[in-house]
């Protein structure tokens, strides 16, 4: 078959998903590319696609951690690792396509398809699924950092607390803001930032109780919307949750090292970086 043709037959399979031919040529060239960079036929490539060879999507669905390349076919194992990146287009609905959607969905020949509906990133044939590479964010608020900043010190001004803040503002978990407050003070501000955030009234938290509490607000959220979220890393390793309980208990232990992004000026809403 001639170059083409097999050109051809691969943009075929991804109308499935592309329907902006823009989108579409750009996700081609990146499926080329990996299957010239790693000397397998593109047509023996496609063959494994379109025979169901080329993922076991069964076995996937049923772990809860593993690694994602282990459930590649072994002729294409290397080939796959080039479609984690590819992250051409939009979903077709609001949102772009993430890191790790394409490589489902192509290789189970769009069995599983990049999501449209706003639950989760791709939808299976029994339910939907939020993928996060490492580093990967879920918000604890939907609310823009700014304006969690203004809620925060008219919080402090109606309590006449204003004059506890040594800093234009306060963010929680600054180093250098160990050096400008006694620890009772920034266990206050902890306080008035999370109810800034939730209404919710607390007289004092530390950096680690607000933490958690922020912890268990975002993968409630994140499950208000989806039936379960994959976090991997580049090397492939992965950890599923099904439920927000679970997702509290693995990071409950990790809560230390979680970072956060926390902007007081910007429209980012409070998040969790999440790593596995």
């Amino acid at each position: 078959m001639k170059p083409m043709d097999s050109l051809t037959r691969l943009e075929l399979i991804l109308e499935k998903q592309y329907k902006n031919r823009r989108h579409l040529v750009s996700a081609a060239n990146d499926v080329y590319m990996a299957a010239l960079r790693t000397g397998i036929d593109l047509n023996k490539l496609l063959d494994f696609v379109e025979s169901g060879e080329s993922f076991d999507l069964k076995k996937f669905t049923k772990v809860k951690e593993g690694n994602v390349f282990d459930f590649v076919c072994e002729e294409i194992k290397d080939t796959s690792r080039y479609f984690i990146d590819i992250t051409a287009g939009g979903n077709g609905g609001m949102a772009s396509i993430g890191r790790g959607e394409f490589f489902i969905a192509f290789l189970t020949n769009f069995l599983v398809c990049i999501s449209k509906s706003g639950r989760g990133d791709l939808d299976y044939p029994d339910g939907s699924e939020e993928w996060k590479w490492n580093g990967g964010k879920i918000n604890v608020d939907d609310m823009q950092g700014r304006d969690v900043a203004k809620n925060l010190m008219k919080i402090l001004e109606d309590r006449d607390e204003k004059k506890l803040l040594k800093t234009k503002t306060f963010v929680p978990f600054r180093k250098e803001d160990r050096k400008k407050y006694e620890d009772s003070v920034i266990d206050k501000l902890n306080a008035r930032f999370w109810e800034a955030i939730t209404g919710e009234e607390k007289e004092s938290l530390t950096d680690n109780k607000l933490k958690k509490l922020c912890l268990r607000r975002a993968c409630k959220k994140l499950f208000d919307k989806t039936d379960a979220i994959i976090v991997a890393d580049d090397d492939g390793a992965f950890v599923r949750f099904t439920n927000a309980e679970s997702m509290v208990e693995y990071y409950d232990n990790r809560v230390d090292s979680l970072k956060m992004e926390i902007r007081a000026n910007q429209s980012n809403p409070v998040a969790f970086y999440l790593t596995v």
